[in-house]
């Protein structure tokens, strides 16, 4: 082997190790913040959702956008209620697609809200 080859090797080596280590690192990171895990799934849940409304459905992307983030500021403050009260929200939110004709929509908007209990649920007990 040459002098540049045993160079090069090194050279790899090192970068290698440098890449392995950022990778160790980023795992370790999320390993520790399991919350952080939940959290950007749910977004990322979020955003498909909008995407489906937007692009599958054909609605506007102001009103679907404002109704999501309606739906996770209602998700948030009633986290810790009891079930029959999800229960009536799920309902309620199925009527008012019934009334203004915009049915999908709304199933789309409980399927973010559901989403978002289960999430928060979650994240509330990987902080125990």
């Amino acid at each position: 082997m040459s002098k540049n080859e045993k160079t090069t090797k090194n050279t790899n080596t090192k970068k290698n190790d440098s890449m392995q280590s950022a990778f160790t690192g980023i795992g370790t990171f999320f390993k520790e913040n399991k919350k952080l895990d939940v959290m950007i799934g749910f977004g990322i849940l979020a955003l498909a959702l909008i995407l489906i409304g937007v692009l599958g459905l054909g609605e506007p992307v102001v009103p679907v956008c404002l109704i999501i983030i309606l739906e996770a500021g209602i998700a948030v403050m009633l986290h810790n209620a009891e079930l029959w009260v999800h229960g009536v929200a799920v309902i309620l939110q199925i009527a008012a697609g019934v009334c203004i004709q915009r049915i999908a929509l709304m199933i789309l908007c409980v399927v973010l809200y559901v989403l978002a209990i289960g999430a928060l649920q979650l994240g509330s007990r990987l902080d125990k």
